[in-house]
């Protein structure tokens, strides 16, 4: 039995089905690139010009802005670097698994502070902060707005 060959033009067809399908993944559970900040002088201007809420696990600091950015960092308390990546990895991981956390806070500059990575039921304990952080920032909005 002969085995069936594609064409050119399939092969590339069905590349680019591959290809947009993989795009829709990466939006669809992770924060997009242009909406994470990574640059310190980023970090720097939201610790000075932003205004601090705290939570049980974890701080933010929130800046309003044109646009919706977000940071992540771990406090040097917690001495292993393994550890201190490990809890940014949790933070990231608790708005993949929630994004109606992104909608809430709307067009403001953040960076979350992790104090200490809870010890038990590890996402809904900071999904729980980060709902708090939100209804915190609407409730910040409303004042100025005033």
């Amino acid at each position: 039995m002969q085995d069936k060959l594609f064409s050119k033009e399939e092969e590339q067809g069905a590349e680019k089905d591959f290809q947009s399908q993989v795009q829709l993944i990466d939006k669809k559970f992770g924060l997009a690139k242009k909406s994470s900040m990574r640059l310190p002088i980023n970090f720097s201007q939201v610790f000075r010009q932003g205004s601090k809420v705290k939570g049980r696990f974890a701080d933010a600091f929130f800046v309003s802005n044109d646009s919706f950015r977000i940071g992540f960092t771990v406090r040097k308390k917690i001495r292993s670097k393994p550890i201190r990546n490990y809890g940014k990895r949790i933070l990231r991981e608790t708005f993949r698994t929630n994004p109606e956390l992104i909608e809430d806070f709307g067009n403001v500059h953040i960076v979350f502070i992790l104090k200490q990575i809870p010890k038990e039921e590890v996402l809904q304990a900071l999904a729980t902060d980060l709902k708090f952080f939100a209804e915190k920032l609407k409730k910040l909005s409303i004042k100025s707005d005033s």
